[in-house]
């Protein structure tokens, strides 16, 4: 069962990727990544990295890879705590 605001989708060690409920609908797709004091934030539609704090470019490109083999997986999450494809 999903938590009604955040879910965690993955965790891998202390890496942790999340998709909130957003507030307002007119957000794109997206998911939260941290590690440690690191955070940022990637596209879930085009996987592009809309925010980073932390990491650096080798580990965003990791974790873009990362992103893009639970894309579907991860966009059916934000839909369902997004209410979108109901």
């Amino acid at each position: 069962m999903y938590n009604k605001y955040m879910t965690t989708v993955l965790r891998r060690g202390r890496l942790k990727i999340a998709i909130y409920r957003e507030k307002a609908s007119h957000h794109l797709p997206h998911c939260h990544v941290y590690l440690a004091e690191a955070e940022a934030i990637f596209n879930l539609v085009n996987l592009e990295c809309l925010a980073n704090n932390g990491f650096r470019k080798r580990a965003l490109k990791q974790l873009q890879e990362i992103i893009a083999g639970h894309q579907e997986e991860f966009l059916d999450v934000w839909r369902l705590l997004n209410g979108e494809g109901e």
